[in-house]
C-alpha cells in the first residue's frame, strides 16, 4: 500500500483532473460537427465546463501553493447539483415534479450553506453536503427511469442520453457519496485513510468523465 502512495497516488490524482478534458473536448468537436440545437447535450456540455473551471483552479491553487484548497469543495458541491437537475428538469413533463425539483433545490442550497457557515467550515471537506447532494440526484436519476420505463413503448433506451447519464449518476455519486461521508473520519486516523478515500473518487470522477462523453455523443444525434 506504501509502495501505491509513493508511485502511483498522484499521478492517479493528475490523472482525474485532467481526465475532464476527454468529455470538454469531445464536446466541442461535436458542438462544431453537429451544432448545439439538443438541450441535453447543451447541459451537459456546460456541466463539463464547469468541472474543467473547478478542476483548473484547483491546479492552480497548488501551483500558487495555497495550504487549504477545500474551500473549492463547498462551491462547487451546491453549483454541480444545480447543473445537473437543469440537465433533467425540461425532461419531466410533469408540473408536480418540476415544482419539488425546484423545491428540493432550494432546501439543498440552504443546507449547503448552514454547513459552511456553521457546520463543517470552508476549511474541512463539506462531507454531509457531498453525501446529501449523492443521494438526491440519485433519487432524481431513478425518478427519471421509472417514469422512463412507463412509456417503454415510445422510447429507445439506447438512444436516449439520459438513461445513460442516469446509470452514470447512480454508481458516481453512490461510490463518491460513501467516499466522502468517511473523509473526516479516515483523516483524523492518517494521511494515507485519507488518501484512499480520495482514490476512489479518483477511478469514479476518471470513468465518470469517459461515460459523459458517450452521453454528449447520444444527445447530439437525439
Amino acid at each position: 500500500m506504501q509502495v501505491f502512495f509513493e508511485k502511483y497516488y498522484y499521478l492517479l490524482s493528475y490523472a482525474s483532473s485532467y481526465s475532464v478534458l476527454v468529455p470538454l473536448l469531445a464536446g466541442l468537436f461535436l458542438m462544431v460537427k453537429f451544432g448545439y440545437k439538443s438541450e441535453v447535450f447543451r447541459g451537459v456540455l456546460l456541466y463539463v465546463a464547469f468541472i474543467a473551471a473547478v478542476e483548473a483552479s484547483g491546479i492552480l491553487s497548488i501551483v500558487l501553493g495555497t495550504d487549504n484548497n477545500i474551500w473549492i469543495s463547498h462551491v462547487y458541491v451546491p453549483l454541480e447539483y444545480v447543473l445537473v437537475t437543469a440537465i433533467y428538469y425540461r425532461s419531466f413533463a410533469q408540473k408536480k415534479i418540476r415544482a419539488g425539483m425546484i423545491g428540493v433545490g432550494i432546501l439543498f442550497l440552504l443546507f449547503c450553506l448552514a454547513e459552511s457557515l456553521w457546520g463543517a467550515g470552508v476549511q474541512s471537506l463539506n462531507s454531509y453536503s457531498r453525501v446529501m447532494e449523492s443521494t438526491l440526484l440519485i433519487a432524481l436519476a431513478l425518478l427519471y427511469l421509472f417514469v422512463l420505463y412507463k412509456d417503454l413503448n415510445y422510447i429507445y433506451l439506447a438512444q436516449d442520453p439520459l438513461f445513460v447519464l442516469s446509470c452514470g449518476v447512480m454508481v458516481y455519486f453512490a461510490g463518491t457519496a460513501m467516499a466522502y461521508g468517511m473523509f473526516n473520519k479516515a483523516l483524523a486516523i492518517s494521511d494515507n485513510m485519507a488518501r484512499v478515500c480520495l482514490s476512489i473518487t479518483y477511478i469514479l470522477n476518471i470513468s465518470f468523465n469517459c461515460l459523459l462523453v458517450v452521453v454528449q455523443r447520444k444527445a447530439v444525434s437525439a
